[in-house]
């Protein structure tokens, strides 16, 4: 099952809280929608400000009107400089002339239909252009097209996003062209002052020359003043849709207050009806897994989790199918584009993903490589696998915070085995006494990061929990062994094999059952283990009973000065080694 869909069934805390959103957006729009609807009485104080901004408007149609019968006074002028260019271009028979005039009349034409352009834009404003598109429909003879049939289905979701949006793009499409024409009026002036340096200081010129320069400033006398126009008419349609933003506010208030009543209501009513159910249906997953817990070993089988993943995919497809039949019956065909649109991206998420949520699908159904109930290996720590779901819980009891939670995807590569009776989960207790490196140290805290051991006197080391298992150390928890060797003299041979082991078991047992009472000893042996170059070599060996960590240092003092007591009792010599050198 995908990913999305399996964290959607596990956040029904996450769906409750979207919906109490939702119904406080909602109550607020309806608040909002109302207060925009209740217009306040006139104050009439108000009066000169209405008829100041009346005027403001008669003076802007006056302006439009004068505009306009500008640009068709150009398009008149220019449409009988064309006639005559026609006209001397049929009577032109020098082939020098003629291109001169082809490209002058191209020109002219390409600015008449500029004219006419500019006229349509001063009268019929830039959203006559949509009519020839609106109501457009498929001729009987076209071939059917997948595509277009997709984007017929989500029409009104586009549709909407562009009523939402032509207030915004009108104003800025206005800005446009008013740039650009004054751009045109810059450029047109500038080329008028060029030609009038050619006309200041009274030269005469050629006739045809003196002409060309006389058509070159009516020409572009001409188009300045058509920018001008154009300029006003535009810089007036641009006051006039800045007025009209407060109707525009009013129109917005009240498309969301309708929005708030009618497709808000549908909206409440398909996310209640579908969330419910979701709800459900986890509730129904969550009362099969305790009820089964509950009755069995605590470990879900693969019938039980399948069942309740087909729970879970039933409650997702279900709401799905419950919104977009609340769309459907209520004729909210831009919601029921919405709900297709969503339904189609889970689809395709779900297909992109499908290699990879079919492993974690196993993992899910406890048929991986990682089980539940059994034990893994974390960074080198072992953990106890005490649930598979979307977010998996990994327990360690011997560590403080020992509880890791791993999301499904990284558990795909883990690999687990059955957990051993008995097994240990870490090597130490919180407590116990240690030698590592030939020290002494209590371990007085131990988490999945680190291992804090302390030493008699105080001082503590932080070792990182990996380097800490991984080191070589005695654990002195269950008890331990201590061992001392002492050398005698080869004159005591005689008493070496029964009456010193005795002697010196008896006197190490007499020191250590000081410190440490008899009862915690398990056992001593005193045996005679190498006849050395310069001493007979006992070894003592004493079984200490578990819980008496503390004292394992001062207990190898107790060994020592026990066997000293009893040399100095018997008179018995410890000899020295001697270095013995040979020479030629």
């Amino acid at each position: 099952m995908g990913r999305f869909i399996l964290a959607l069934c596990g956040r029904s805390r996450f769906y409750l809280r979207q919906v109490a959103c939702l119904a406080w957006l909602i109550c607020f729009g309806c608040l909002s929608g109302v207060s925009f609807a209740q217009v306040p009485p006139q104050d009439p104080s108000d009066a000169n400000t209405q008829a100041t901004e009346q005027q403001e408007e008669l003076d802007s149609r006056q302006q439009l009107i004068r505009s306009l019968l500008s640009l068709n006074e150009t398009l008149e002028g220019r449409k009988t400089r064309l006639n005559e260019l026609i006209t001397q271009l049929d009577s032109a028979e020098e082939t020098t002339d003629r291109p001169a005039l082809e490209t002058e009349v191209g020109v002219l034409a390409k600015e008449i239909i500029q004219a006419g352009d500019e006229i349509e834009i001063v009268v019929l404003g830039l959203q006559a252009r949509e009519y020839i598109d609106i109501g457009k429909e498929q001729s009987e003879g076209e071939i059917f097209d997948l595509g277009t049939e997709i984007g017929q289905i989500f029409q009104p979701l586009i549709v909407s996003l562009e009523r939402a949006t032509e207030p915004s793009r009108r104003m800025e499409e206005l800005r446009q062209l008013s740039s650009r024409t004054k751009r045109k009026q810059e450029v047109a002036q500038t080329t008028l002052d060029s030609i009038a340096q050619f006309q200041q200081d009274g030269t005469e010129y050629p006739e045809a020359l003196q002409d060309r320069l006389n058509n070159y400033n009516t020409l572009w006398s001409t188009r300045l003043q058509e920018a001008v126009d154009l300029g006003n008419a535009l810089d007036e349609q641009l006051e006039a849709a800045s007025r009209a933003k407060g109707s525009t506010f009013a129109e917005f208030a009240e498309d969301f207050g309708s929005f708030v009543l009618n497709r808000g209501a549908s909206l409440l009513l398909a996310l209640g009806l579908g969330i419910g159910f979701l709800i459900m249906c986890q509730l129904l997953r969550v009362a099969l897994a305790n009820f089964y817990r509950t009755k069995h070993t605590g470990v879900l089988s693969a019938p039980i989790r399948i069942i309740g993943m087909i729970i879970s995919m039933i409650g997702v497809i279900g709401a799905l199918i419950i919104a977009i039949t609340v769309f459907n019956i209520r004729h909210d065909w831009l919601m029921l584009a919405m709900s297709l649109l969503l339904a189609l991206a889970i689809s395709w998420s779900f297909v992109r993903a499908l290699p990879t949520l079919i492993e974690e699908t196993r993992v899910l159904l406890n048929l991986g490589s990682v089980r539940e109930g059994e034990r893994t290996i974390v960074n080198g720590i072992p953990y106890r696998i005490d649930r598979l779901s979307m977010y998996s819980k990994l327990v360690n009891p011997a560590l403080n915070g020992g509880s890791l939670i791993f999301p499904v995807r990284e558990m795909i590569n883990m690999h687990s085995r059955p957990v051993v009776e008995g097994e240990a989960w870490f090597p130490t207790d919180i407590g116990d006494w240690i030698v590592r490196g030939g020290k002494h140290y209590e371990v007085i805290n131990q988490t999945p990061e680190h291992v804090i051991i302390r030493r008699p006197g105080g001082s503590e080391d932080f070792i990182p929990v990996q380097d800490f298992v991984s080191t070589l150390f005695e654990s002195l928890s269950e008890g331990y062994r201590k061992t001392h060797i002492i050398g005698l003299s080869y004159k005591h041979l005689a008493l070496a094999e029964s009456e010193i082991p005795v002697a010196i078991s008896e006197a190490v047992h007499k020191r250590v059952a000081e410190r440490i009472g008899d009862e915690n000893i398990l056992g001593i042996e005193t045996r005679l283990t190498e006849l050395s170059s310069s001493s007979l070599d006992f070894k003592v060996l004493i079984d200490i009973a578990p819980g008496q960590g503390p004292h394992w240092d001062r207990i190898q003092s107790d060994i020592s000065n026990g066997t000293i007591d009893v040399c100095l009792e018997q008179g018995w010599e410890i000899p020295f080694p001697q270095l013995v050198v040979h020479k030629d």
